[in-house]
């Protein structure tokens, strides 16, 4: 790794009294990955029940995503794209039973953490 903040950004797992990587997969770099993600400033990630959920932007499509990753296996479960401007950063993610809920922007988008679904939008875009 360079300490210099370039090269590529990976999500790694670990398993609780396990001193190894249990899995390991790009999450961004400085320049496009072979994935087209790159970071911007207010990316987020949470998790929980046995999900990742991380919020990143898409330099090939210029939209910004919601990604579930199985946290045993670093598995995709399913990817959404975030509605609205694609400058709008990422300011919080939530997660819930039933609902995962991602502010941006002024919304707050509301997904269905089985399935990926967007269940709703709330918020108004902004003036002017």
């Amino acid at each position: 790794p360079r300490l210099d903040g370039a090269g590529e950004a990976v999500l790694l797992g670990f398993q609780k009294g396990d001193p190894g990587t249990r899995w390991q997969r790009p999450l961004a770099t400085d320049a496009e990955s072979p994935l087209g993600r790159t970071p911007r400033p207010g990316r987020q990630a949470v998790l929980h029940d046995g999900q990742l959920f991380v919020a990143f932007h898409d330099a090939g499509s210029n939209e910004n995503h919601l990604e579930a990753l199985d946290a045993s296996t670093g598995a995709t479960l399913w990817t959404s794209v975030l509605p609205h401007d694609p400058s709008d950063d990422v300011r919080a993610i939530a997660a819930g039973r039933r609902y995962l809920y991602v502010a941006h922007g002024s919304w707050l988008s509301v997904y269905a953490v089985q399935s990926g679904e967007l269940v709703e939008v709330l918020g108004e875009p902004p003036r002017g």
